[in-house]
């Protein structure tokens, strides 16, 4: 595949999966630069700055060679679908912007809300033409001080059709209550709220979260814990890995997005379980501080 291909293709993802900006650094715009007459001469226009995704380019005097095998490790990656291409996303802007809800219906409450995508799993799926076991509610009410957010149902969460159960949300209970936060009081919930056999996919995920951004809002919480890398990426669209995400507040529709492990990491790594507590230290602070502001 040509370097102006890949570069397409590239922009074309990202746009896809709802990333804000794109940042190329020489190595991938010079090659887009120098295919931009043959483009022309194909009939496609070339790729530029004003690009569906976003893109801006860096220049540089010095170093316009591209790396051996980067774009061959970039046709790869595109070929398998492979979400580290993220890792050339931006940093997420001070206050991110929210997918549109003006398509989606308009509920009362999280009942109605859940009674629609239960009558219509495919929509709970992200995907017309996904086969749904069950449709995987969200855990408590609305008016929630803070809600908790997974990106897709465990195996627990199948079987009882709930949000954050089994040994995660066991663990994820111990967690809050280490900062005094009653369980009782949060809400519990996935981007993916469908049991399925296959993943969802880059294009599922654009599609669920208009729904994810329709149930915070009906949950009214100020504060969201994402839990995991891939949730928060997903959720704030950029590239940033978990560890540069910890302990950043963004903004987006009037809410608070803070970033932790999700417990099924913890589980797996205990190493981890220090810096989640220092992250729900931190959310605890940062609660109490809106709270006196109030």
């Amino acid at each position: 595949m040509a370097a102006a291909e890949l570069l397409r293709a590239y922009l074309d993802w990202q746009a896809e999966i709802g990333t804000e900006e794109v940042i190329l650094s020489a190595p991938l715009a010079q090659p887009a630069r120098q295919a931009a007459p043959a483009a022309q001469a194909s009939g496609r226009a070339p790729v530029s700055p004003a690009s569906p995704a976003g893109a801006r380019y860096e220049e540089s005097a010095t170093d316009t060679t591209p790396p051996a095998g980067l774009f061959e490790s970039l046709s790869k990656a595109l070929q398998s679908g492979s979400g580290g291409l993220s890792q050339a996303a931006s940093p997420a802007p001070a206050a991110t912007r929210a997918p549109d809800l003006s398509a989606l219906p308009a509920f009362p409450d999280l009942a109605a809300l859940w009674t629609h995508l239960e009558a219509n799993p495919s929509l709970a799926a992200g995907d017309p033409t996904a086969t749904v076991t069950r449709v995987i509610r969200g855990v408590g009410a609305s008016g929630a001080g803070l809600a908790l957010v997974g990106l897709e149902p465990g195996e627990a969460d199948s079987q009882a059709g709930l949000a954050l159960q089994g040994a995660p949300g066991e663990l994820l209970v111990k967690m809050l209550k280490a900062i005094k936060m009653d369980p009782a009081g949060c809400y519990l919930t996935n981007l993916h709220k469908a049991a399925r056999p296959a993943k969802a996919g880059r294009r599922d995920i654009v599609r669920l979260l208009p729904w994810l951004h329709l149930e915070l809002g009906l949950v009214r919480a100020p504060f969201v814990l994402l839990l995991g890398e891939a949730c928060a990426q997903a959720v704030l669209k950029v590239g940033k890995s978990l560890d540069e995400l910890r302990q950043e507040p963004h903004r987006m529709e009037g809410r608070e997005f803070i970033v932790t492990y999700h417990p099924r990491e913890l589980l797996e790594r205990e190493e981890l379980k220090r810096k989640a507590w220092e992250d729900l230290q931190w959310l605890q602070k940062r609660m109490a501080g809106s709270k006196a502001e109030a």
